[in-house]
């Protein structure tokens, strides 16, 4: 396998490091010794109760901890199977907080005080993990958008704190490397030998400001959201003490960068887009500003063409009459879009004589409404889904669902997403039976992967399927069916970009990785497929890799994925992954409360 190695351990390496305390939130209760007070979550003035004590690493829940820290905003326990047995580390938040125009998050990684302990660069990611800069993103349901981490353009690790914020907005990024450009903190590559008398580890990073006073935290590539973690504002969260520490790269001045943002020149804010497919081939994407219902170009057009063929008449009749109910009132805007083959000057001029093919043709259909059409052509510039894996390998299937033609208008409540392209749904097979039966499981299988030369066998148990306030929630365990650890478990020999037992991965180091990415829902009833949350074609909300790469082991790893709030047919619906296998489960039922 490739990447981090959570068996490693031995004496902390750090190219820098800070020695920085952590205040108590309480004021006149010690432990900080200036600035601003700390509350700490919703019981404003609370501190850790160790930290009454005399200042120390102490043992809390199993963990090693300064008792200087307030009590954590949110937390999580991190488990990673390893070949020898598993290891383990704590995740809490400690600090998120605002100045009204940047957010800092701090966290403090934990090690435990019985077993073997996970370094904090399992927070990297995987597709840039020499950087070793934690990759954590924050989910803001007010304003329904991702916010990726400040960044700065001086190559991997290289900004100058001590430089105010000076940030511009970006569009997506066009590849991996900025996960290595945030205005963040370094991690770790080892474990403490004796967590007991060492510091706490602590990591930053800094946001633009979210809308709301409370977010989502999505960190790594795999854990599940630590969700409503409330944003405080005004309330900086500062160091006394030699009982934690940052670790900052050599590059990177030794002074911790007080003012938020420090440092930053770019900022990405990219809205959370929800996707319901038809089994025929045209699909609807929809966000807070823009519904944007999509043909699939290659049934529209001959190869090459602006030319109209026989068949996307019918397409098109529907879908005039599926505007006249969706948009009425409404402009209308027919987008081109392009795979990214080709040239771009050739693709930009092809995605606008189509987009006006089709708009001469709807004008007549559209007639006498009070729908307003107008043209414009994108090229390769904005596709649907990510052309190409993490090995720049080209994802035909993706590629064939960027080629598009798109009707665009502000976005309505509800939209019709049946409209019949022509196309039809692989068949692909049933998981077997699974042997030893997982207890929490709602629905349980054995799927071997389709690659030359492949012949694992791995178990996928769906331990949640549920409605949440805010859409649906899957969790799938995903371990080997020999029950043992198998090393590139997941590699496939020689493979295309499709052979891959999950999918194509555009996200992880190697695209062998397993993602949630293709983890859609057929609802048979209606005749309608549904894809995880994204924001542009850089992130999903979903598990996005693995800690173990391409190997697997006997314990599970958790894949994760969460969908549009959307009613559903039936009494069971398909969980589809990738074109490798599919499985049945029970329709989730309405939220509580």
């Amino acid at each position: 396998m490739s990447g981090w190695n959570p068996g490693r351990a031995g004496a902390l390496v750090l190219a820098a490091v800070l020695t920085l305390s952590g205040c108590t939130s309480g004021g006149d209760d010690g432990g900080g010794d200036g600035g601003s007070e700390r509350h700490s979550g919703p019981d404003a003035g609370t501190t850790s109760e160790a930290s009454e004590a005399p200042p120390a690493v102490v043992e809390e829940d199993g963990f090693h901890r300064a008792n200087t820290l307030p009590d954590p905003l949110a937390e999580r326990v991190v488990t990673v199977p390893t070949q020898d047995g598993t290891g383990s580390a704590k995740l809490q938040i400690v600090s998120l907080d605002s100045d009204g125009e940047h957010v800092r998050l701090i966290g403090a990684w934990l090690q435990p005080s019985e077993g073997e302990g996970l370094a904090s660069n399992a927070l990297t990611s995987s597709a840039e993990s020499v950087g070793l800069r934690p990759w954590v993103r924050l989910v803001d349901q007010e304003s329904n958008t991702l916010l990726e981490p400040l960044q700065h353009d001086g190559g991997s690790g290289n900004f100058d704190p001590s430089a105010p914020a000076d940030v511009s907005e970006a569009g997506p990024a066009p590849d991996t490397v900025h996960k290595t450009q945030c205005v963040c903190s370094a991690l770790a590559t080892s474990v403490p030998g004796d967590p007991s008398s060492g510091p706490t580890e602590l990591f930053y990073l800094d946001f633009p400001a979210p809308s709301g006073d409370q977010v989502d935290i999505l960190a790594g590539e795999h854990l599940e959201p630590l969700a409503d973690v409330p944003v405080s504002q005004g309330e900086e969260f500062t160091y006394d003490t030699e009982l934690t520490r940052i670790a900052n790269s050599s590059s990177i001045s030794q002074e911790f960068p007080w003012d938020y943002g420090a440092g930053a020149t770019i900022s990405r804010t990219l809205p959370l887009t929800s996707t319901a497919e038809t089994v025929g081939g045209s699909f609807v994407e929809k966000d807070q500003e823009i519904t944007r219902v999509n043909l699939p170009a290659d049934v529209l057009f001959e190869f090459d063409s602006d030319e109209l063929t026989g068949e996307a008449q019918d397409i098109l009749d529907d879908s005039a009459a599926q505007l006249e109910e969706d948009a009425a009132g409404k402009t209308v805007t027919i987008e081109g879009h392009t795979d990214d083959e080709g040239e771009d000057d050739y693709n930009q001029d092809l995605s606008e004589r189509r987009a006006a093919a089709v708009e001469e043709e709807m004008a007549q259909r559209l007639d006498g409404s009070d729908i307003t059409l107008e043209t414009e052509g994108f090229g390769e510039s904005r596709p649907a889904v990510p052309n190409r894996d993490s090995q720049d390998r080209a994802i035909e299937s993706n590629q064939e669902k960027n080629r598009r033609v798109s009707f665009s208008f502000e976005s309505v409540e509800d939209v019709d997403a049946s409209v019949d392209a022509g196309r039809e749904l692989p068949d692909i097979p049933d998981m077997e039976n699974a042997s030893n039966a997982t207890s929490e499981a709602l629905a349980e299988g054995v799927m071997t992967g389709r690659g030359e030369g492949d012949d694992a066998e791995i178990q996928i148990a769906v331990t949640a399927f549920e409605r949440t306030d805010d859409g649906i929630r899957l969790e799938a365990q995903v371990r080997t069916a020999s029950g043992s650890y198998e090393a590139d478990a997941l590699s496939v020999l020689q493979p295309a970009a499709g052979d891959q037992h999950f999918g194509p991965n555009p996200y992880a180091g190697q695209s062998e990785q397993p993602s949630a990415a293709d983890f859609s829902i057929l609802d048979e009833e209606a005749q309608t497929l549904l894809s995880p949350t994204t924001a542009s074609t850089t992130d999903c909300l979903c598990a996005q890799g693995s800690p173990l790469g391409t190997d697997l082991a006997g314990e599970p790893i958790t894949l994760w994925a969460h969908y549009p709030d959307t009613e559903l047919s039936g009494d069971e619906v398909v969980l589809r992954i990738a074109d490798t296998a599919q499985l049945r489960l029970p329709v989730p039922e309405a939220a509580e409360g």
